[in-house]
């Protein structure tokens, strides 16, 4: 169990330029803050100043379920709806949390009202999301002890109406019982896993760390298809899950060597792939090919973020490159709207234009701090929350951040270190940390 100060649920509360409202729970006097410019850091991308309309997003809705990584098996994202009010409702350890050997690399699904999550050694745990009870859990042992020596173990989950399907970093696919957690049907790939998976029509696609990318049957765990990908020496801790899309038949996915395929879902048949490479780029620090982000598809675009600063729009029949930044990132981008939301490796969140790829504005994070503490720190999300956007950083610091125009609104302490993006499901927003502690806000 962690260290967290939960006797009084206490959280350090910062604001920063408060010119819209927040969505945490604001029951003190706030400390004083500094509004933090939007064009601060060097390499900026010419943003605009201009502001975007908040009447240009959707209706925000309740996200009933979050199923999967970025919630749905496109990683389309949406306005989703909160209370304007969240406080801690509960929280709750499940496992072990990262090491210097483990990282904690599986973020939570929901599925009528239970959370369920992955801590570092595979075992699987459910909760209640109104009352934080424990239902079940269930520990996936591996065959060997070979198998258990890979390391990061707890790779990811997914969740259908049939299943809650787990990945194991040594190399085996779980489906497990929803209800009790029993296990259902096991498949072992025989090669280190570091992706979560993807559930579309009856498939779940697991992407291997040597970039085979296999489809299974998400009742019996039988073999559909598979394709392999050339492999990559260096390649970053985790990877990205891949994007379908049914309406259209179609899975995208990102591999270590920087490349993106596109392929026929029933049948695994490649249909086009391209490179996210920037090749005029001199920063050496992103000189790995990797594509970490998972992809996007929406509409007639699949949208792609790579390592080596380069973000693109992709037509998704063709693989034609419709626009491309030199911007660079490894979170998934949130396309919502006519918009899209990115990371970048600068520790910049800009909003673009998803039609023009027009830089729209650009706001530069964690410049509190000293340029040496800042390169010990990562940044992951965002996530958008009744027109905010919800940007997480790797010491505990959540942001929230105007959508229209990027301005800083709160800053937020959770005091402790949170290795992935939050999510959000049942009008909650769900958060874990390093030491694997579950916090449900509502």
């Amino acid at each position: 169990m962690s260290s967290y100060k939960f006797k009084t649920f206490a959280l350090m509360f910062i604001a920063v330029g408060v010119s819209s409202c927040g969505i945490f729970s604001n029951d003190k006097e706030l400390p004083s803050g500094t509004r933090i410019s939007i064009l601060t850091e060097q390499n900026t991308q010419n943003a605009q100043t201009s502001v975007i309309s908040g009447d240009s997003f959707p209706t925000p809705i309740i996200n009933r379920q979050w199923t999967q990584i970025g919630g749905n098996a496109s990683h389309t994202g949406t306005d989703i709806h909160t209370s304007n009010d969240l406080k801690l409702l509960w929280h709750k350890n499940f496992g072990d949390g990262a090491s210097k050997k483990n990282l904690l690399l599986a973020q939570p699904v929901v599925y009528n009202n239970i959370v369920y999550t992955q801590d570092v050694n595979a075992t699987v745990y459910a909760f209640s999301l109104n009352d934080g009870k424990k239902i079940w859990k269930q520990k996936l042992k591996p065959l060997t002890e070979n198998e258990l020596e890979s390391g990061l173990n707890g790779v990811g989950l997914a969740i259908d109406n049939q299943a809650l399907y787990a990945v194991a970093g040594y190399g085996s696919v779980f489906a497990l019982n929803r209800e009790n957690g029993d296990v259902l049907w096991r498949k072992n790939i025989g090669s280190p896993l570091r992706a979560a998976p993807t559930i579309c029509d009856n498939k779940i696609i697991i992407q291997t760390l040597d970039n085979r990318l296999l489809a299974f049957n998400t009742q019996s765990g039988e073999e559909i298809w598979k394709y392999n990908v050339p492999a990559e020496d260096t390649v970053l801790a985790g990877g990205p899950a891949p994007a379908c899309l049914s309406e259209k038949n179609l899975v995208v996915a990102g591999f270590s060597n920087g490349e993106i395929h596109a392929f026929n879902a029933d049948i695994g048949y490649p249909l086009w792939s391209t490179v996210l490479i920037n090749n005029g780029h001199v920063n050496l620090a992103t000189d790995i090919n990797a594509i970490k982000a998972p992809p996007v598809i929406d509409d007639n675009t699949v949208y792609a973020i790579g390592h080596n600063d380069l973000l693109a729009a992709i037509d998704y029949r063709t693989g034609d490159n419709k626009w491309e930044q030199k911007i660079g990132g490894i979170n998934l981008p949130w396309v919502v709207g006519d918009y899209i939301f990115v990371l970048s490796n600068n520790n910049e969140l800009l909003a673009l234009n998803k039609k023009s790829g027009k830089v729209l504005w650009q706001t530069s994070l964690l410049t509190e701090y000293p340029l040496e503490e800042r390169s010990n720190i990562y940044l992951t999300g965002p996530i958008m929350i009744n027109k905010n956007l919800l940007v997480t950083a790797s010491n505990g610091i959540v942001y929230e951040i105007s959508s229209t125009d990027g301005q800083i609104i709160h800053r937020r302490d959770l005091e402790e270190p949170l290795p992935l993006a939050p999510i959000s499901a049942g009008s909650a927003v769900v958060f874990i940390t390093n030491d694997a502690d579950l916090l449900v806000y509502k």
